[in-house]
């Protein structure tokens, strides 16, 4: 996965600076991540457990948020879950609804993440 990289060279000091210039062009098919909707909820739940368990809590949290770390990540993973559940897609993702069991299916890893952080990991 590229974010995994990108995000691992951040960890270990990479400096980064924002261009305001399109250096790269990419098509959108049918086969890539961003169509296959479980492979998407995987992808995006492993980036999201990778910053978790990789950076300090001030990457990731807002401000004030650090006492109560377990409940906001709970919550967090619990709303992407739920986005997706109401089939709150993101507009490039032309498919129709998905049924809710499915659905259900897919967001599983976002439901195991939100319930190891609910307990505090």
């Amino acid at each position: 996965m590229d974010t995994i990289n990108v995000l691992h060279y951040l960890k270990h000091g990479l400096h980064i600076k924002a261009l305001n210039k399109p250096l790269r062009h990419y098509r959108i098919h049918n086969g890539s991540h961003t169509h296959g909707i479980e492979r998407r909820i995987r992808s995006i739940n492993a980036i999201l457990r990778y910053i978790v368990e990789n950076f300090t809590a001030s990457v990731y949290l807002p401000e004030g948020i650090t006492n109560k770390r377990s409940e906001y990540l709970h919550g967090f993973f619990m709303a992407v879950a739920s986005r997706y559940l109401n089939n709150q897609l993101p507009n490039f993702i032309k498919i129709n609804t998905i049924p809710r069991e499915e659905m259900l299916r897919y967001c599983a890893p976002l439901f195991e993440s939100a319930r190891i952080y609910a307990k505090g990991a």
